[in-house]
C-alpha cells in the first residue's frame, strides 16, 4: 500500500470533513477513485480491507477514502464508526424516525471531486467511485442526482435504484446469504427492494438493450449491454457469501458479516473501472 497517505480536510455545509488520499508520483491526468466505507466504519479501517490504495501505482490513480459524519458504533466493536446520511433511508440498527445529524454527503463527495480536479489535475472523464454497504447505498443515491460527475460506480453489498436515471456505468457485487442487506429485499424502508430489481432499474436508466447471464459455482453474473454491445451494468450474485467484503481475509469482517467467498471484489472492481 502506498505510504504515506495525505490528509484531505474540507469544510462542506459548515461542517469539517476528513478524508485520506493516496497520490501517484504524477497526478495530472490520473483517474480519480473515491472508496466509501460501510456503516459503522471509517476510511482507514475500510481501505485496510479493500486495498484500493494499491491502485495508485498499479493504475496511476488518485485514491480518496472519505469518512462519514454520523456516529454509529456496532455493538461489541471497540472502534467508533460513522454512517453516511442518505435522504429517506434509516440507518442500520437505528429505529425509523430517530433524529440523526443533518449532513449533505453528496455535496461532500462532489466537493472532493472538485478539489481533486483543481489541486491535482485528475481526469474528469475517469471519475470512479466504489462503496461497500452504506457507502454503496449513498453512491446509488448520488449517481441519480443531476450533475453527478462519476462515470463508473462499483456497489458492493448495497446497490439501490438511483432516484433518477444515472449516467454512470454500474458494477454490483452482492452475497446471496447477506443477512444485513438481503438479496431479496426486506419489508422495511431501509432495504425494501431486491438487489436484482435495483440493478435492473439502473441498467434500464442507462438504456440497456440486451442481457446475458452466466453462472459458475461461486458467481452468477448478469450483464446488460447497450445497442453497440458495450457493457452498461453488471451484477454478480455470490453464492454462499454474506455481507463481508467479498474475498477478504479480514477477521473482523468475517466475524461480523459471515463468509466472504473466493471472488475478490477489489480485483473485479479494478477490471471494471480500469478496462
Amino acid at each position: 500500500m502506498p505510504s504515506p497517505s495525505v490528509p484531505l480536510d474540507l469544510a462542506v455545509g459548515g461542517l469539517a470533513r476528513s478524508a485520506l488520499a493516496w497520490l501517484p508520483a504524477s497526478t495530472g491526468g490520473a483517474a480519480l477513485v473515491l472508496d466509501l466505507h460501510g456503516s459503522g466504519f471509517d476510511a482507514a479501517r475500510h481501505v485496510a480491507v479493500t486495498g484500493t490504495p494499491a491502485w495508485v501505482d498499479e493504475h496511476t490513480a488518485v485514491v480518496v477514502a472519505p469518512t462519514a459524519a454520523v456516529p454509529l458504533q456496532f455493538k461489541g466493536v471497540r472502534q467508533p464508526g460513522f454512517a453516511w446520511s442518505i435522504p429517506g433511508v434509516p440507518l442500520f440498527g437505528v429505529p425509523p424516525g430517530t433524529a440523526t445529524r443533518e449532513v449533505d454527503d453528496t455535496a461532500y463527495l462532489t466537493a472532493l471531486v472538485e478539489h481533486a480536479h483543481r489541486e491535482w489535475g485528475t481526469d474528469a472523464d475517469r471519475v470512479f467511485a466504489l462503496g461497500w454497504s452504506g457507502g454503496a447505498r449513498l453512491l446509488s443515491h448520488w449517481a441519480g442526482q443531476e450533475g453527478c460527475p462519476v462515470t463508473r460506480v462499483v456497489c458492493v453489498s448495497g446497490v439501490r435504484t438511483p432516484p433518477a436515471p444515472p449516467r454512470a456505468g454500474l458494477l454490483a457485487l452482492h452475497g446471496a446469504r447477506d443477512q444485513i442487506n438481503p438479496w431479496h429485499g426486506l419489508d422495511q424502508p431501509r432495504w425494501a427492494e431486491s438487489v436484482p430489481t435495483a440493478a435492473q432499474a439502473w441498467a434500464d436508466g442507462l438504456g440497456a438493450k440486451s442481457v446475458v447471464r452466466q453462472a459458475s459455482p461461486a458467481d452468477e453474473v448478469t450483464t446488460w449491454h447497450a445497442a453497440d454491445d458495450s457493457v452498461v451494468a453488471r451484477l454478480h450474485r455470490l453464492a454462499g457469501v454474506g455481507h463481508a467484503w467479498p474475498g477478504t481475509a479480514d477477521a473482523q469482517q468475517r466475524q461480523l458479516f459471515g463468509e466472504a467467498g473466493s471472488v475478490r471484489a477489489t480485483d473485479v472492481a479494478a477490471d471494471f473501472l480500469f478496462a
